[in-house]
C-alpha cells in the first residue's frame, strides 16, 4: 500500500466515550493515502439550523467534524419532496427520485400501497454495489428499514434494522445478514438500551434557547414533554415488561444501540481489515423521531444530537483502535431537515376531501388515494390521455384554494409544471415515472402537511423550501481535505464523493461530479 506523510487527528477518550483534541495539537504519521474503511454516516432530519445550534457544545464524535482537520459544508437538496426514503436513495445512488425511482416513502400501485423499503424499486446503482464489486465489504445498518436498504442496495455483506417491537435485529436474509444479525443481537441487547430513562445533558445550554415544554410538542408513547423522560417501558396484565416503539424510536437509547452495532459490525464483518477498501453505512433514525414529536426547535432535539455526539465519540473511538488511526474516514450528513412547530397545517384529510370534490365536479365518481401531497387518481379517471387531463384540472382547480397550498401541478404531463411555478425544477426532480401520482400539491414556505397521528402538533418535512432542504455535509479523516466549501453543494454529489475516497468509479447514474474541495488527491 503506498503511504503518504499527513496529520492524523489523536483524540483522548473519556469515561462517556467522548472525544476531545490533545492541546498540544495534531502529530505527524505515516498515513495510507486511501483509506481502509469509509464510513457513512446519515442523521435522520438533521437541519442546518439545529446543527449549528449545538456544535459549538460538541465534545465528543461531532467534535471531529468541527476540528481543523476537517471539512465542513452545507448540502442542498435539489429536489421538492424531502423524505427518508427519497433521501437516502439519493445519498447511495446520486441521483435525484427522477432517476432513482424512489419518489417517496410509500406509493400507490394498482390501487394498493407500496412502500419503497425494497432495492429492487431502485432504478439507479447504489455505491454499495459498486463496492461489492470492486472487492470490498459493505454493511448497512440503521434503526428504520427503508434507511438500511436504500443505503445497502443488492449486495450487501449485511442490512440490518430494528425490530422496535419484538427488540431483536432484523433485516436481509441472505446467510451473510443473518449471520451478522444473530451476532448483533448477542453483542447488543436492546432491552438493556430500552430499560434506560432519558435525562437532559446540558439543561443549562439548552434553558438560554428554548422553554423545556412547548404546546406542540408530542410525548410520543408516554413519555410526556418534559425531561426527565421516564423509560420507554410499560406493564402488560402478567406483568411482564412492554417496551412502547413509538417511544423507545424517539429516545436516543435507540441510537446508543445502533452505534453499538456498528462497533460490533466492524468485528463480524472483519471491516477494514484490508488493502480493499470497505464501506460501512450507519443511519441514526432517533433524530428523526425526536424531531418529529418534539421539532427541532426544543430540549429534546438538541440532547438527542448531544447524545450522537456520544454514541459517535465511542464509534469513532472503536474504529482508531480496530482500523487504525489514520486508517479511516467519515463524511456525515442528512437525509433531510424539517419545519419547526408553528406554521400553517395542511391536513391529509383537507386535501383529499378537496380533491375527490374535484372529481365529483367533473362527473367522476371514484375516490382519490393521498401521500405526502401526491394525489393518484382512481383508475376510471384514467381510461384516456383526455380523460386523465380532465380530472387532472378538476382536482388542481380545487385543492388549490387550500389555505396552506401553493401551487399543485400534474406534474406527469410534458406541460404539467409551467417554468414560472416556484421551484419548477425541484418540483420536476421529484417525479418517478409510474409511481409519483398524477398531482402533485406543494405546501406554501412556512407550511406543511399534518398528519392524524400529530393532530396539530409536532412537525414535518418534505417541501422545497431551505427548512428542509438544508443539511450539514462534514468529514474527516484521512482522504479528506480539511477546509470548507465557499457555496451550498448538492447532496447528489455525496455517493461520487464517497466512490473517490473508496477508490471506487461512481454509481452509474451519478451524473455530477465528486465535491473537490472535500478530497485530498495524493
Amino acid at each position: 500500500m503506498r503511504l503518504a506523510y499527513g496529520l492524523v487527528f489523536v483524540a483522548l477518550i473519556s469515561a462517556c466515550g467522548s472525544t476531545r483534541p490533545m492541546a498540544r495539537g495534531p502529530v505527524l504519521v505515516a498515513a495510507p493515502v486511501q483509506p481502509e474503511l469509509v464510513v457513512m454516516v446519515v442523521v435522520d432530519q438533521l437541519p442546518v439550523r439545529l446543527y449549528d445550534r449545538v456544535k459549538p457544545w460538541f465534545t465528543g464524535g461531532m467534535a471531529r467534524f468541527t476540528s481543523p482537520d476537517a471539512f465542513q459544508a452545507v448540502g442542498h437538496y435539489a429536489y421538492a419532496r424531502t423524505l427518508t426514503c427519497p433521501g437516502h436513495a439519493t445519498l447511495s445512488t446520486g441521483a435525484a427520485p427522477s432517476t432513482s425511482g424512489i419518489p417517496a416513502n410509500a406509493w400507490s400501485a394498482d390501487g394498493h400501497m407500496v412502500y419503497c423499503a425494497d432495492a429492487t424499486f431502485l432504478r439507479a446503482e447504489p455505491l454499495a454495489d459498486v463496492v461489492h464489486a470492486h472487492g470490498g465489504k459493505v454493511a448497512s445498518l440503521s434503526i428504520k428499514d427503508r434507511a438500511a436498504v436504500m443505503m445497502g442496495g443488492h449486495s450487501a455483506d449485511a442490512i440490518v434494522w430494528m425490530d422496535l417491537k419484538t427488540l431483536h435485529f432484523t433485516g436481509g436474509t441472505d446467510p451473510s445478514s443473518v449471520a451478522t444479525i444473530a451476532a448483533l443481537d448477542e453483542a447488543v441487547p436492546l432491552a438493556t438500551y430500552a430499560a434506560q430513562p432519558w435525562n437532559a445533558l446540558r439543561p443549562d445550554l439548552y434553558a438560554g434557547a428554548f422553554p423545556d415544554a412547548q404546546p406542540f410538542e408530542l410525548g410520543p408513547g408516554g413519555i410526556g414533554q418534559t425531561f426527565p423522560h421516564p423509560a420507554p417501558t410499560g406493564t402488560a396484565a402478567d406483568g411482564a415488561p412492554v417496551v412502547t416503539a413509538q417511544a423507545f424510536r424517539a429516545e436516543p437509547s435507540s441510537g446508543d444501540a445502533l452505534a453499538d452495532a456498528a462497533i460490533a459490525v466492524v468485528d463480524v464483518l472483519k471491516l477494514g481489515d484490508d488493502a480493499t477498501p470497505d464501506l460501512l453505512a450507519v443511519s441514526f433514525s432517533d433524530t428523526d423521531y425526536i424531531g418529529h414529536a418534539f421539532t427541532p426547535d426544543s430540549w429534546e432535539a438538541m440532547d438527542g444530537l448531544l447524545r450522537l455526539d456520544q454514541a459517535l465519540g465511542r464509534l469513532f473511538a472503536a474504529l482508531d483502535a480496530k482500523v487504525g488511526a489514520g486508517r479511516w474516514s467519515v463524511v456525515l450528513t442528512s437525509d433531510h431537515g424539517c419545519a419547526g412547530g408553528t406554521g400553517v397545517r395542511i391536513r391529509p384529510g383537507d386535501v383529499e376531501s378537496r380533491a375527490n370534490a374535484g372529481l365529483a365536479s367533473a362527473g367522476f365518481e371514484a375516490k382519490v388515494e393521498l401521500e405526502d401531497g401526491a394525489v393518484f387518481l382512481p383508475a376510471s379517471a384514467k381510461v384516456d390521455d383526455a380523460t386523465r387531463r380532465k380530472a387532472e384540472a378538476a382536482v388542481i382547480a380545487s385543492v388549490s384554494t387550500l389555505t396552506g397550498v401553493v401551487g399543485a401541478y400534474a406534474w406527469g404531463e410534458p406541460d404539467g409544471v409551467p417554468d414560472s411555478a416556484p421551484n419548477a425544477e425541484a418540483i420536476r426532480l421529484s417525479y418517478a415515472p409510474g409511481r409519483s401520482g398524477d398531482v402533485l400539491v406543494v405546501p406554501a414556505d412556512g407550511a406543511m402537511f399534518d398528519s392524524p397521528e400529530h393532530d396539530g402538533m409536532g412537525t414535518g418535512h418534505g417541501t422545497p423550501y431551505g427548512y428542509d432542504t438544508r443539511v450539514p455535509v462534514v468529514a474527516w479523516g484521512v482522504g479528506v481535505r480539511p477546509g470548507a466549501a465557499g457555496a451550498d453543494v448538492d447532496t447528489r454529489r455525496v455517493a461520487p464523493t464517497l466512490a473517490a475516497l473508496l477508490g471506487v468509479p461512481a454509481p452509474a447514474q451519478a451524473t455530477l461530479p465528486p465535491i473537490e474541495e472535500l478530497l485530498a488527491r495524493p
